[in-house]
């Protein structure tokens, strides 16, 4: 079986990398190159941070309280939430845009033996159990599709490599996966981000949603975001972690892949 390179599913221009821009030509969404083409800005913070133990115990009591009195639980991911799966991230110390940078490149990844991570079975567990309506993720990886998590309850924003129809920077996003990603969005109480610097657009605008309809914004990420300012906690552990004890906080059984 042939292997994978993620760092092979699209191409970057490394000339301009400050922030991606969004373009709106009716209903056409394009992720162009704007200041940036999706790398990492000079001035951009790489640093990991991390909750203490007492800290994160603190905010998983809060995030499971904003998850017990939400209406529409909406979750947005990134790589953030497959690197426990050994599919490299692009910000973090060993992702792909890090090591770019470095004159590094990637080991070589058979992603079609990846398997979902904690994470991602904790989502099933809470769309199964009618918390979680829907997750909009920007992984090509197939590892919520492959979790089991409904067809009907996730959209792949940026593809999945599998079908092969990924989309890289410069295209247009199919129009019908951003128009029901708005949809989910604009009913959306509470926004869970896992494991995404929130940095490429229009993927990084659709949280917003939550705290305009006066719910709340969380972000899961070692590294910070242009969001964090917005998001009514933040918090720095691994996604695997997080979930694992939010799940325990609230009596909910985490599948079994």
């Amino acid at each position: 079986m042939k292997k994978v390179l993620l760092g092979d599913i699209r191409k970057y221009d490394r000339k301009g990398l400050n922030e991606v821009d969004k373009n709106i030509r009716g209903e056409k969404i394009v992720v162009s190159k704007g200041k940036s083409y999706g790398g990492l800005n000079d001035d951009e913070d790489k640093t990991e941070y991390f909750d203490t133990e007492e800290e994160l115990k603190e905010k998983i009591k809060k995030l499971a309280e904003y998850v017990r009195n939400c209406k529409y639980m909406v979750s947005y991911t990134g790589a953030g939430i497959s690197t426990s799966a050994n599919i490299p991230d692009y910000r973090g110390p060993n992702g792909l845009w890090t090591l770019k940078e470095k004159g590094e490149s990637a080991k070589s990844v058979n992603i079609r033996k990846a398997n979902p991570t904690v994470t991602h079975m904790a989502l099933v567990g809470l769309a199964n159990s009618e918390i979680l309506k829907y997750v909009v993720t920007t992984n090509v990886d197939g590892l919520h599709l492959k979790s089991g998590l409904s067809p009907a309850k996730h959209c792949e924003l940026h593809g999945n490599m599998f079908r092969g129809n990924t989309v890289g920077f410069g295209s247009e996003l199919p129009p019908n996966a951003i128009k029901i990603s708005r949809e989910h969005s604009s009913k959306c109480d509470l926004a869970l981000v896992l494991g995404t610097s929130m940095r490429v657009s229009p993927a990084c605008n659709l949280p917003e949603s939550s705290y305009k309809n006066g719910g709340h914004l969380v972000i899961c990420n070692l590294q910070t975001t242009p969001y964090d300012k917005y998001a009514s906690l933040v918090i720095r552990a691994r996604t695997d972690y997080v979930m694992e004890l939010l799940m325990n906080e609230l009596g909910i059984k985490i599948p079994v892949y």
